[in-house]
């Protein structure tokens, strides 16, 4: 049995497209491609049908190497070999549970750990208590390391501020302040970018708001028609409101009112061709949120936060010290900042800091067997821009 393993350092490899009335085909907010590493490990298992102990026999890796750079999609050939005399029973593809589990034995190489059932040739498995459970034939030798790579999840959130907006509309004690919560269901905004995509294209609609309600009988329809439908094009002409523009029909009701005279009443519902409704399905939104929301402002879209530490590493651990590549070669005037717990990021605050670096490789002293560091890259900026997520590495090993 024959097996190629995945492992991307970033969940989603292209950002969810949003469309509005100013970005139209060709110009949309969001679909750009997100670049990662991706680890790729190839293994075979002989399996003897009629032998039951090559069933669980390890699998052999054939490759096990970083794909610096990967792109976001990639064909896949099953076969690719000059002469080949073999059969294929079945092939399949699989999701399974998102970790890299990799260990080294004292005085050899790195090597990734074949995650997944015992038959496939795994040697451990992501139990349902997100522990890392090897089997009996695979215990880890002694001072063994084990290391476990992984991304947490939540549910995606963003906040967007136009100050620009706020301070036209700003009159008296009226503080200029809209708000509104939407919880968008499709297209669906997959990470905190492609929330605050959806909001901008939100707010690039949100000056049109045209919608109405247009009655007549059915002799006097617009345009002289026969009949209408959602969907339809309405031109609207009210001087006396300032309304001239293109509407589309959303919602049509007949009624019933002169069967003598076989009339009937029609209501129209229209909005105007911006209206987000068009463009995207919501759902109820729901407190979800634990933590206060960063507003972004609308012109720093893209543009607030520095790219993730997702490949920030252990080189090297020691009885009382230890050793982080970020993985990245930080800005001129900027760094590496390291605190022991996931709150108080900023200059300003040192209350849990354990230091700031200008090296993307640094030691870091060891006070306890099992400690948490936690880190985000900033810049030069004033005020300085960090990350949008930290980088948690644990160690857990013997002094």
């Amino acid at each position: 049995m024959f097996s190629t393993q995945l492992y991307p350092a970033e969940a989603y490899r292209s950002q969810q497209v949003f469309h509005s009335s100013v970005h139209g085909i060709g110009n949309a907010l969001g679909g750009k491609s997100i670049g990662c590493n991706v680890r790729i490990v190839l293994q075979v298992q002989d399996i003897n049908p009629g032998n039951p102990a090559t069933q669980v026999a390890p699998a052999t890796v054939l490759y096990d190497g970083l794909v610096t750079n990967a792109p976001d999609f990639c064909n896949y050939a099953l076969v690719n070999a000059g002469a080949i005399h073999a059969a294929i029973a079945f092939t399949y593809i699989a999701l399974p549970f998102d970790a890299l589990v990799r260990s080294t034995i004292p005085g050899a190489t790195t090597i990734t750990v074949l995650t997944g059932s015992l038959l496939e040739g795994a040697q451990c498995r992501i139990s349902s208590a997100l522990a890392v459970e090897f089997y009996p034939e695979y215990i880890p030798a002694a001072n063994q390391l084990i290391e476990v790579s992984y991304r947490g999840e939540g549910h995606a959130a963003a906040r967007i501020v136009n100050s620009a907006g706020i301070s036209a509309l700003s009159n008296g004690r009226d503080d200029g302040v809209r708000g509104n919560i939407r919880q968008v269901g499709l297209p669906v905004p997959r990470t905190s970018i492609g929330c605050e995509n959806a909001a901008l294209a939100l707010l690039d609609d949100a000056t049109q708001g045209w919608a109405g309600e247009y009655q007549a009988w059915s002799a006097y329809l617009p345009g002289g028609a026969s009949d209408i439908f959602p969907g339809d094009g309405l031109a609207i002409n009210v001087p006396s409101r300032g309304a001239i523009f293109n509407a589309i029909v959303v919602e049509v009701k007949v009624s019933l009112a002169d069967l003598g005279g076989e009339n009937s009443r029609y209501t129209l519902r229209f909005v105007d061709a911006g209206d987000p409704s068009l463009d995207f399905a919501f759902l109820t939104a729901l407190v979800k949120q634990r933590q206060a929301l960063v507003p972004v402002e609308l012109t720093q879209v893209g543009n607030a936060y520095l790219d993730d530490l997702t490949n920030a590493d252990f080189t090297n651990i020691g009885s009382t010290t230890v050793t982080i590549d970020a993985g990245v070669t930080p800005v001129a005037g900027g760094g590496i900042e390291v605190r022991n717990s996931d709150a108080g990021w900023g200059v300003t605050n040192n209350r849990n800091l354990i230091g700031r670096f200008t090296s993307g490789a640094f030691s870091l002293t060891r006070y306890a067997r099992s400690q948490v560091y936690f880190l985000k890259s900033f810049d030069n900026s004033v005020p300085p821009k960090y990350s949008r997520y930290s980088a948690a590495l644990r160690v857990d090993y013997p002094f």
